[in-house]
């Protein structure tokens, strides 16, 4: 896999020179918004502006009746983040909880989401053990299917 770093293209506008004869519908209008103020678009190269143009004008046909751009502005809005899910399966995740979690105490944490965890000292953990003196470590090696045939 390539690296490749793109210029961050910032904030955009509705494109004027794509903007319908009677104006854009205020959805379309209040559906660019929040795609512009989105944290998700902070970092969005030129590429990705465009094709978010593209789907303004797909949502524009959408609001205005054309049902029939509802398959592709999905496809395309999904491509971009649009929903949880789209983000989930892009592995973009909130920031917010990359922060709690790095704030979080190890020894805060782990008792929050595993609380019958105990800790244990890893010297005494992997030390070796006195020899046992049970009936399993005496009968260590007998083979006890001869005992019990299916």
């Amino acid at each position: 896999m390539r690296r490749v770093d793109l210029p961050v293209a910032g904030p955009q506008d509705l494109p004027a020179d794509l903007e319908p004869d009677g104006g854009w519908h205020p959805s379309t209008v209040r559906w660019w918004a929040t795609w512009r103020d989105s944290p998700l678009t902070t970092t969005w190269p030129a590429t990705e502006w465009a094709e978010l143009e593209v789907a303004a004008v797909l949502y524009e046909a959408f609001v205005r009746g054309r049902t029939s751009a509802a398959a592709e502005l999905r496809r395309r809005t999904a491509a971009l983040g649009a929903t949880a899910t789209d983000r989930a399966r892009l592995r973009i995740f909130a920031a917010d909880a990359d922060a709690k979690e790095s704030k979080a105490s190890p020894r805060t944490a782990a008792p929050r989401r595993y609380p019958a965890l105990q800790a244990v000292d890893p010297v005494l953990a992997f030390a070796p053990r006195p020899q046992d003196t049970t009936t399993e470590a005496r009968d260590e090696g007998h083979d006890h299917r001869e005992d019990n045939p299916a």
